[in-house]
């Protein structure tokens, strides 16, 4: 088997690109890449020219953040805003990662989850729940409201982000729900609930007071977060994260000689969660990729197991057949 590995930049290419970025190198010859929200190349622009527009960008930016506080400030009693879940023990998930990272990618059969009741990201969630819960439930680990972070498009009511137009819904995994078929119902319904909130006008107007602030800033403050989510001063809102990515029916790739099977993408841990997921569909191919550290989860193996087992009574119980999830890849 052929594995191509690729890493972009996240400022130029969101998921909703990968499909024509995958075809532009792997399909036909000829295919253009266009990749909504990214703008022409830039030229070269003269030094001080640039100083005098970065000053006077710098004098916008703080403006536009006073501008976007006041409005929060504003509506902030009646907003409605997304879940957080309350604090709780400290999760497994939730210790320093280390540096060491362990993949696996399980792979269900994506004809047994298309065409039912509820999407294919609800059904993939409602495993990994099923999942998650029993394997922190194995070690001994307390399970709690658990939460995950699901990234949500804002199409053209988020035009300022640029190529990223996303936010991030804080869905609870409904761990509470015994019955397979009863929690992918309640999954889809938190899901449903938590969209309509992150792309609500008051969560786009704090997306762009993030925007507003000066990158040295957001960054300082984004590493002093880390920092206090990786000593545990800080709960983060959820134990895990998915990323969901749809690279098109058309999959007519090759490389080498070697005809396309399947994508799988990879997404960093962060301080204080840490164990991340990635659905990625391309043609008629689905693929869970699990990534975490062996400090956290000394036997993701089991975890696959685990996440394949879900998978299978959550199409069971929607009406699919049971059989199709494949071994979980070695990675």
């Amino acid at each position: 088997m052929t594995v191509v590995v690729l890493q972009v930049s996240h400022a130029v290419m969101a998921g909703s690109a990968l499909g024509a970025f995958l075809g532009a190198l792997f399909g036909a010859d000829g295919q253009p890449l266009r990749v909504p929200g990214l703008a022409p190349a830039a030229t070269r622009p003269h030094h001080l020219a640039a100083a005098v527009s970065g000053v006077a960008r710098s004098a916008r930016w703080y403006l536009g953040l006073g501008v976007v506080l006041v409005r929060r400030a504003a509506s902030a009693r009646s907003a409605d805003i997304p879940t957080v879940p309350s604090p709780a023990a400290r999760s497994m998930l939730s210790l320093a990662p280390g540096r060491d990272r362990v993949i696996r990618i399980v792979r269900p059969d994506l004809g047994s989850l298309v065409g039912r009741t509820y999407t294919v990201t609800a059904m993939s969630l409602a495993a990994v729940s099923l999942a998650l819960q029993r394997y922190l439930g194995e070690h001994g680990a307390p399970v709690g409201d658990v939460h995950v972070a699901v990234p949500v498009a804002v199409g053209a009511a988020g035009v300022a982000l640029g190529v990223n137009r996303l936010t991030a819904a804080i869905v609870p995994l409904c761990t509470e729900v015994a019955d397979p078929r009863d929690r992918v119902a309640a999954v889809a319904d938190a899901l449903a609930h938590e969209r309509r909130i992150a792309t609500s006008p008051e969560v786009l107007d704090r997306l762009a007071g993030a925007g507003a602030v000066p990158y040295p800033v957001y960054r300082r403050a984004a590493d002093r977060h880390d920092r206090a989510a990786s000593a545990g001063a800080a709960a983060g809102p959820a134990r895990t994260a998915v990323t969901s990515v749809d690279c098109g029916g058309e999959a007519d790739w090759t490389y080498g000689g070697s005809a396309f099977r399947f994508v799988a993408g990879i997404q960093s841990l962060r301080p204080g969660m840490g164990l991340v997921h990635s659905f990625s569909r391309a043609g008629d191919s689905f693929a869970v990729t699990v990534m975490s550290s062996p400090l956290l989860m000394p036997d993701l193996n089991r975890y696959a197991t685990l996440l394949e087992e879900g998978f299978a009574e959550v199409i069971e119980a929607t009406g699919g057949r049971r059989s199709g999830t494949g071994p979980p890849g070695r990675g």
